[in-house]
């Protein structure tokens, strides 16, 4: 939605001691195109050495079998092509499982129920994994050839159903997972209070699926005509009845909470639904959200923070946890509009048009930035925003990091960091 309609999203890919490639290509096209594209624009003595593009939200790998729309991607992202593979890493509330370069997976921790091996996946994990999915109690790992491996608790999703093949994504609830298969189905297993059983919606889910979005219990996919399918726990975004007729088609992308989720429609039109307390509500800013074009939305766990095309800000959701802007989203206008905003578990921060940086949400989690805002560059924080530092990176800065940069020119900014430690 950054681009608005425009089918041509311009994108720049780093790649660490080789180049940095500008690239313009139709948002329609897959991931594997866009990595083609970027490995035809290096020498070619080069190009094996590049596997995989990192996101620019999360550092994650992207999801083979996406179009560039699915996978989020926006007008003047940056991406990193890495030379190696980065080693992933996925846990659940007692253990942990890291996806090595031959595709083999690690895991160690500690299964807190008698039969739910939460350390030992198997054979399958030994090689062929290309992603590693994990909710609290359980496991998914999908492979090469779109076969998925689960272990962990046997009622959350820790294993897997007969016959699920052909696998391109997996998601996640907090208990409950959905496969994104490459005819655009959708299967699903685990909890049935969070997402585990969607046979009420079956048959809406067997064809067109495009991606698909989670809250804490609930999963919304988008479909290939703009429609949304929702399914799992009412409360948390299961329930649209209130804004059913909205959903039918027009969808471009999803965004959520815990709770809530967001939806941005192809006029401009924002729908929002599930918890009020989580963001559900918005009809306390519609007429903001309406007045300008959305460049892009963001979360914390129970709020929304919307940075509109003028450069204002739009806040809704729990006050607390980053839902209330007040006072903030006037000094970003004082201070010539937004460049850009990263989101941590409880609290917001962003860039201002000045290089000003401003942060709002709980205090203790990086919601007020006064006596270190003034240190904080513009290169540390786009670096902040990629997530090498995770979801809770103003907290891990607060607490347990030290930065330092030097600038080369006004363009050209370096950082190191180093004793971060996760929290």
């Amino acid at each position: 939605m950054t681009c608005g309609l425009d089918p041509i999203v311009d994108l720049q890919v780093n790649l660490p001691g080789l180049a940095v490639v500008q690239i313009s290509v139709d948002r329609q096209e897959d991931l594997a195109a866009l990595l083609r594209i970027t490995k035809t624009a290096i020498l070619p003595r080069d190009r094996d050495k590049v596997s995989q593009l990192i996101s620019p939200r999360g550092a994650r790998p992207l999801r083979n079998g996406l179009s560039l729309r699915r996978a989020g991607l926006r007008c003047g992202d940056v991406l990193i092509a890495p030379l190696k593979r980065v080693p992933e890493l996925a846990t659940t509330e007692t253990a942990f499982a890291a996806l090595g370069a031959l595709g083999a997976v690690a895991t160690w921790g500690r299964s807190p129920n008698p039969g739910d091996d939460l350390v030992d996946g198997g054979a399958e994990l030994r090689s062929g994994v290309v992603e590693v999915t994990a909710h609290a109690s359980a496991f998914a790992a999908l492979k090469e050839d779109g076969s998925v491996a689960c272990w962990g608790a046997k009622a959350t999703g820790g294993r897997s159903p007969a016959q699920l093949n052909q696998v391109v994504c997996i998601f996640n609830t907090e208990r409950a997972f959905a496969a994104l298969r490459r005819d655009g189905s959708v299967a699903c297993w685990g909890d049935p209070l969070c997402g585990g059983d969607a046979t009420e919606v079956a048959e809406a889910l067997q064809s067109d699926v495009e991606f698909v979005f989670a809250s804490a219990s609930a999963f919304a996919a988008l479909k290939r005509n703009g429609a949304v399918v929702t399914w799992g726990e009412g409360l948390t975004g299961a329930n649209t009845s209130g804004v059913a007729h909205q959903l039918r088609e027009g969808v471009q992308h999803i965004f959520s909470t815990k709770g809530a989720f967001v939806a941005i429609k192809e006029d401009g039109d924002v729908v929002a639904w599930g918890s009020s307390v989580d963001g559900g509500d918005a009809s306390r800013v519609v007429a903001d959200l309406r007045r300008q074009l959305i460049r892009d939305i963001y979360s914390t766990h129970s709020a929304f923070a919307a940075f509109m095309k003028d450069g204002s800000l739009v806040t809704w959701g729990n006050a607390r946890n980053g839902g209330s802007s007040v006072g903030v989203a006037a000094e970003v206008l004082r201070r010539g509009g937004l460049r850009s905003i990263a989101a941590g578990e409880a609290a917001f921060a962003a860039i201002c048009a000045d290089g000003g940086v401003v942060a709002w949400g709980v205090p203790e989690w990086g919601g007020r930035c006064v006596s270190i805002c003034e240190q904080l560059t513009e290169a540390w924080l786009q670096l902040s925003m990629g997530g090498l530092l995770g979801r809770r990176w103003f907290r891990s800065y607060l607490d347990s990091a030290r930065l330092k940069t030097r600038a080369s020119g006004d363009k050209n900014r370096e950082v190191e960091m180093w004793e971060v430690r996760a929290t």
